[in-house]
């Protein structure tokens, strides 16, 4: 005889249900508890001025200028307070998913507690 949480749909709901509260909680502690991580000043004017983009794309063209924009970017996204606000956004996508997976699979034959030979029908 199987359990109650023996149904794959209802478990991959419960996880989906954990994951969502365990990252918005963990990413509200994360949140409050950082710093706004600033950068140095003459890190970041160095970054902005002219003379250094004309540089990146003197030696890599746009493309580089773009790739160091985006790295920088993404560089930011894990530190102080933007750290918070990106495992929130990753738990609600991972957990949206998981919903989004459970509501789409298929119901479970046995899941009533019948048998395989009483659903092939009259023989």
């Amino acid at each position: 005889m199987r359990g109650k949480n023996a149904n794959p749909r209802r478990r991959l709901r419960l996880v989906a249900a954990f994951i969502l509260v365990t990252g918005l909680a963990g990413a509200g502690l994360i949140y409050s508890m950082a710093e706004n991580a600033a950068d140095s000043a003459l890190i970041q004017e160095m970054e902005n001025s002219k003379k250094y983009r004309h540089e990146l794309e003197a030696y890599g063209g746009k493309a580089n200028v773009l790739a160091a924009e985006f790295f920088r970017w993404f560089a930011g996204i894990w530190q102080g307070k933007s750290l918070g606000i990106t495992v929130g956004c990753l738990a609600v996508l991972l957990s949206l998913a998981l919903f989004f997976i459970a509501y789409h699979m298929p119901d479970d034959p046995h899941a009533d507690g019948g048998d395989e030979n009483d659903r092939e029908g009259p023989g």
